[in-house]
């Protein structure tokens, strides 16, 4: 169980950076608007684009395999709710993200679905820490995860910790997939301050949401110093606060990079061709 959960684990964090991978390599439509078959056949021909996104289905559909396979030991091997529950909310996480998997392709990859499939991935890879987790702690499954010593304050300070990280995820990927990251300055949007125009204000609040994560985790790290939570649990807020600002930091000069791949690929040239037509 204990193994079975890593692995899963593993592949699935080895998933999402590879799929970020194909997003940045504009491979997503690499297999054409087919699916589950790829350019209208089981085993394509292998090389460039194609073989980027055959690769990420292929390791989905170990991942598939994988999830399936712990689901059901963890719902055969344990009695509790709890555990049941995440069980099953990591399968239907599963299935919604084939689902919207298949989407991605058929519609040509719409900033929405591929956003929304992104951030179900980090659900999902919730999940698998939450069951790795206790399989790490009570491998037999038959005594209580012990409980950590960290307070209702604690706790209130990283929930909301967590919805100012899942905003920034979520509003930064829409952004990368609509190509706006470079709407707007380091600091200005174009000649002014303030943004003007759709893609500016999505850029601008992208900056605004990340900009209060780091600050609100520098400030929890503080307090979390002050009230002696624990030296494991302010170095990982330190951290997470600079690894934070670091990416925000970078974040223009992936999308600058990103997009000079565009006008090599036939999807991308329509892509381009729509911004250019739907930005003012």
């Amino acid at each position: 169980m204990k193994s079975l959960a890593f692995w899963t684990l593993c592949t699935t964090y080895f998933l999402i950076v590879f799929g970020g991978y194909v997003a940045s390599s504009n491979s997503g439509m690499g297999c054409g608007p087919d699916w589950p078959l790829c350019n209208g056949v089981l085993i394509p021909v292998l090389k460039g684009a194609t073989l980027i996104e055959y690769a990420h289905r292929l390791i989905g559909a170990l991942l598939a395999l994988l999830t399936v396979m712990l689901c059901l030991r963890l719902w055969r091997s344990s009695r509790s709710g709890t555990d049941r529950f995440v069980s099953a909310a990591a399968a239907v996480l599963l299935a919604i993200q084939i689902i919207l998997g298949a989407f991605v392709v058929w519609f040509d990859l719409p900033p929405i679905v591929v956003t929304t499939h992104f951030f179900i991935a980090f659900l999902f890879l919730g999940c698998l820490l939450w069951i790795w987790r206790r399989a790490h702690h009570s491998p037999h499954l038959h005594q209580p995860v012990k409980r950590t010593s960290i307070g209702i304050e604690a706790k209130r300070h990283i929930h909301l910790l967590f919805v100012l990280l899942a905003a920034t995820l979520l509003l930064g990927a829409y952004v990368k997939h609509q190509h706006y990251g470079l709407s707007c300055g380091w600091l200005t949007c174009g000649e002014q301050l303030w943004p003007s125009n759709e893609a500016q204000m999505w850029q601008t609040a992208h900056r605004t949401a990340a900009a209060a994560t780091v600050l609100y985790t520098i400030w929890t790290a503080f307090v979390a110093h002050k009230r002696r939570w624990g030296r494991p649990l302010e170095r990982r807020l330190f951290g997470c606060s600079s690894r934070t600002a670091a990416s925000s930091d970078r974040s223009d000069h992936r999308c600058d990079r990103n997009s000079s791949f565009l006008g090599d690929h036939p999807f991308g040239r329509r892509h381009m061709a729509r911004l250019a037509v739907d930005r003012p």
